[in-house]
């Protein structure tokens, strides 16, 4: 329901007002570019992701579920499980434009909710006033919470607490060790002796527990172990022998429960549960058991699992470790799988959800069924990752994080006037996308998933469509996508968490499949560890490389490397040293290595993230500083330059050309800048800061991503869930269209330029508030 909006904007809405509204200083200023910039309006949307939750009581007993819809800043969604209905209107958790991902939860004594979102802890009470009710706890300069402390917690996985009210916080680092962080009321912060780091080798501590006195952690991915601490003496520390087919090397146990002496570990794989009695060492293994196995109330032995086999009705089974039975405690398809460690809020009442969708399913035990409800969970708009513009004009992308959406932008001849469309989709996080003719391909995440959709039927698509995952190195996520030529497109994806070595592949769009390769008959996947040259020759250079940049020409396809593999893992030469990121040429007919350089040697540049070609047949490039020139002939670079503002970088951005212009994005900002590399890069769109004085959290620096030229001559990039576009080339050529609204250039309004706008086969989805949320799209 719309709610109305207040005649006094105060607080947190004004900020957030000022700040969607584009009254926000750059984060720097530069000489203003030719034309302006207008955003558009505010996109919808995707489903809720709801990675975590957790369960409380209302000061008068109310079993309530604490449900957040991850994206920018976060959305608490209250929901009261004995009405299924929303208690209020959702809230935001952080600051709008703070990454929020919910993965941590635990519920205190006093029925406050702990939770981890991404690099921040807060405090979740519903018995409080509504503006009381959410306090960050990870705020440098209080409570012992220092700058060091904030660089250990990266990111936050899980939260154990143990009987004294303590909270230990398993978390995630790029660059360092994982860490168990503390926090307790009275005490504040602190690090627990013996797991700063728990692992030098390691880094993440991705699942934790407490049981009887003692903390259980788990670590991964260089190689999975459980580790285990005895509170009652600091500072020890075993390693927990597991059988060998629970933890495989390069994976993660992410999920743990140890309950009354035995460790519920879910296999790295996926494939099963092990049940480990910690005292004698004996175990036992549940096939397809893939959810948490969780506890029950007034329940000291028992625990619950989920599971579904295929055929099969999904079943909330309760295992009993004294008899060693298993008994289906309900057997019903309405029953959602993904359960939390407080899913059992009471004895006799269950809540689960699922990850992308936000429908939740309650069971009150005794009853034959569970019911499942939708609508309840309110998304929270996310980032935008990437997008690609079709030949009609419209432009398509998608978000971080998984959804089950796809966008599509049809813009118009006034800004305010472009309009939204969600198609259906399999869901993944788009990584890459690209469009020729009828063909739209994205490659998703995880599992390096391979989409196909024509563009002139959009309803229809492949809920399970074909993937890159089975090489030797398992890909994961296809952040380059490139047509070549007829129907073909190529991908090129980096492995997954804990594995070095990407892959290329070569698909046919029009038969919705990857091609075979013509010699060895096999599927047309190309993994790094295994490419080879002209002589036949492993090209070793690449064995631990990924390709995230590609460029095609006369059956030719020019592959910029990544020295990045799985989240933190970087290729490495045998002294230890890391890699430098490389250029191939890749023979599409022969399926061979013909060349290969590193464009910049001795100069630590870790990612070639980005090539593009000029009208003049030279080949351009960015890396993490530099940009620079190809000449494809002779394989050589012509010209390089140092850009401004940027620095090493292992993952990806973004280089457009046109008219003997490029445009490409370093440290954050959007720049134009001859093709011939010299003169002074023009900045046309620069990143912003939002910060909102009514909270604790930091300032949010949202920079430009994902630029693409439109067929109105826009150039159309993102700041986290906002598109914007900007009139520098329609400036360029000529005077500005008139009824232009009056601004200073870059970055406030623009004028505007006529675009066809195709007919669309989806309910259009008009620029409106979600129920529950004004205009600015962040919740009161």
């Amino acid at each position: 329901m719309q709610m109305p909006r207040p005649k006094i904007l105060t607080g947190s809405i004004l900020a957030v007002l000022m700040a969607l509204s584009g009254v926000v200083s750059p984060a720097h200023a530069d000489p203003p570019a030719p034309g302006v910039e207008e955003k558009l309006p505010m996109t919808p949307p995707p489903p809720p992701s709801v990675p975590n939750y957790g369960t409380t009581f209302l000061p008068d007993g109310t079993p309530v579920a604490v449900m957040v819809s991850g994206g920018s800043g976060g959305l608490v969604n209250l929901i009261d499980l004995n009405t299924a209905k929303p208690v209020d209107t959702p809230q935001i958790l952080a600051s709008e434009g703070v990454d929020a991902q919910p993965w941590g939860f635990a519920r205190m004594s006093d029925n406050s909710v702990l939770i981890g979102a991404s690099n921040n802890l807060y405090r979740y009470d519903p018995g409080k006033p509504r503006a009381n009710r959410i306090t960050m706890l990870s705020e440098v300069g209080k409570d012992g919470f220092t700058e060091e402390l904030q660089k250990k917690m990266s990111f936050v996985w899980d939260i154990a607490l143990d009987d004294s009210g303590t909270a230990y916080i398993a978390t995630s680092n790029k660059e360092t060790p994982g860490t168990v962080l503390t926090y307790k009321d009275g005490v504040g912060w602190g690090l627990l002796e013996g797991a700063d780091p728990v692992d030098p080798e390691e880094t993440y501590a991705r699942s934790i527990d407490h049981d009887d006195g003692k903390l259980y952690v788990t670590v991964g991915p260089v190689n999975p172990r459980l580790f285990v601490f005895d509170l009652s003496r600091p500072g020890s520390k075993e390693v927990i022998a597991l059988p060998e087919a629970v933890a495989k090397k390069g994976e993660h146990l992410p999920y743990l429960e140890v309950h009354s002496g035995i460790a519920y570990v879910g296999h790295s794989d996926g494939s099963g549960t092990t049940a480990l009695n910690l005292a004698t060492g004996e175990h036992e293994f549940w096939d397809k058991v893939a959810s948490n196995v969780i506890p029950r109330p007034d329940e000291p032995r028992r625990v619950t699992y989920w599971k579904k086999l295929e055929g099969q009705s999904a079943r909330l089974v309760e295992y009993d470790p004294d008899t060693g039975q298993h008994t289906d405690l309900l057997v019903d398809n309405s029953l959602l799988r993904r359960i939390a460690a407080t899913s059992w809020v009471t004895h006799d009442l269950f809540v689960s959800t699922e990850m992308n969708g936000g429908r939740i399913s309650i069971h009150r035990a005794g009853e034959a069924r569970s019911t499942m409800h939708s609508g309840l969970v309110i998304p929270m708009r996310r980032e935008i990752g990437t997008l690609t513009v079709t030949e009609s004009g419209d432009i398509h992308g998608g978000w971080y994080m998984a959804a089950s959406k796809l966008l599509q932008v049809t813009p118009a001849t006034r800004a305010e006037d472009t309009t939204y469309t969600l198609h259906d989709a399999p869901v993944g996080q788009i990584e890459g996308i690209a469009t020729h003719g009828d063909h739209l391909v994205s490659g998703l995440y995880g599992g390096a998933r391979i989409s196909f959709r024509s563009l002139s039927d959009m309803a229809t698509y492949e809920k399970k469509p074909p993937s890159m995952w089975s090489t030797p190195s398992k890909q994961d996520r296809p952040y380059a996508v490139i047509h070549t030529t007829g129907d073909q497109f190529a991908l090129g994806s980096v492995p997954e968490s804990g594995h070095l070595g990407g892959a290329l592949a070569l698909v046919d769009a029009k038969a919705k499949a990857i091609e075979t390769d013509p010699v060895t008959r096999k599927p047309a996947i190309y993994p790094f560890k295994e490419l080879k040259n002209a002589e036949g020759q492993v090209v070793a250079e690449l064995a631990d490389q990924a390709p995230v940049s590609l460029a095609h020409r006369d059956g030719k396809l020019y592959i910029g490397t990544t020295i990045r593999g799985g989240h933190s893992d970087r290729a490495k030469n045998p002294d230890g040293s890391l890699q430098e990121a490389h250029l191939v040429e890749f023979d599409l007919a022969k399926r061979v290595v013909t060349r290969i350089m590193n464009p910049f040697p001795g100069k630590g540049q870790r990612a070639v993230a980005a090539l593009t070609w000029g009208e003049n047949g030279m080949l351009h490039g960015a890396t993490g500083s530099h940009a620079f020139t190809v000449d494809p002939t002779s394989f050589t670079v012509t010209n390089s330059r140092v850009m401004k503002g940027s620095g090493e970088l292992v993952n990806r951005t973004w280089l457009l050309h046109h008219e003997g212009e490029l445009f490409g994005v370093f440290g954050g900002s959007l720049y134009a800048f001859s093709s011939d590399l010299k003169g002074e890069p023009l900045p046309i769109a620069v990143p912003i800061e939002l910060k909102d004085p009514t909270r604790s959290d930091e300032a949010v620096r949202l920079p430009v991503g994902s630029p693409v030229i439109g067929k109105d001559k826009f150039l159309y990039y993102t700041r986290g869930p906002e598109i914007y576009r900007h009139s520098y080339l329609l400036a360029k050529s000529g005077p500005a269209p008139q009824g232009q609204a009056s601004a200073a250039p870059s970055p406030s309004s623009s004028p505007s330029s006529s675009v066809s706008a195709p007919a669309r086969p989806s309910t259009p989805v008009a620029p409106v508030p979600r129920p529950g949320l004004p205009k600015t799209g962040a919740p009161r």
